[in-house]
């Protein structure tokens, strides 16, 4: 996801970071940040992270996306 729709981090590149959980009722997903020496993990709500993830990469040209990992 580009975090620069929603934070101050202005660089073009994406970001990869586990979503560690969610809440249905406040439509929120938790992010664990893997840069964590920066950024505690934070709640973040579900409609901007679907925008964040839908921003265009400036090197391909495609909509950034997801990952999911499921044990079993």
């Amino acid at each position: 996801f580009l975090q620069s729709h929603y934070r101050r981090d202005k660089g073009p590149g994406g970001h990869l970071s586990v979503v560690g959980a969610y809440d249905a009722q406040e439509q929120a997903v938790l992010i664990l940040d893997v840069d964590h020496l920066l950024h505690l993990p934070y709640w973040l709500s579900l409609e901007a992270l679907l925008v964040a993830m839908q921003a265009q990469d400036p090197l391909t040209g495609e909509a950034r996306g997801y990952l999911i990992a499921r044990h079993g």
